[in-house]
Parts: C-alpha cells; structure tokens; sequence
C-alpha cells in the first residue's frame, strides 16, 4: 500500500493534500468519512471543464441536506 503523508497546521485544522487534475495541481480537503470525493462547480470550471462535460446529474446529501449535483470524469 502507497502512503502519503500531511501535515496539518493545528490539531483542529483541515487535513489538506496536494492532488493534480491534468497538468492543474489542487488542494483537497480529505475527509476521511465521505462516501464520494466532491468539488465545487467553480474549481471545476477553472480548470477548463464546462457544464457540458458532465455525464449525468445525481442527487448528493450533504450537511446542509440533499442537492443536485453533475457527475464529471476528470483526466
């Protein structure tokens, strides 16, 4: 098994890892007990990809309750 290691910056504070979306490298928040890795539409749209480019749309629960959300294959 591959590990990667962080850093945090205090004990309360987000774990955060590097990961690279093409030839973009982005930070993540890693929450270690989601069932699905999301981002906001925008970091999706900086990153050249258009509402266009979505598979599907799926509803998704969140925190703040259910929402419907694209469904992207990023390279």
């Amino acid at each position: 098994m591959r590990k990667y290691p962080f850093k945090r910056k205090g004990k309360d504070s987000l774990i955060t890892v590097p990961c690279r979306i093409g030839i973009d490298t982005i930070a993540l928040a890693l929450d270690t007990g989601a069932s699905h890795t999301t981002f906001d539409l925008t970091q999706i749209l900086m990153l050249g990809y258009s509402v266009t480019d979505a598979i599907r749309m799926e509803r998704v629960e969140t925190g703040g309750g259910i929402v419907e959300t694209y469904v992207f294959v990023l390279k």
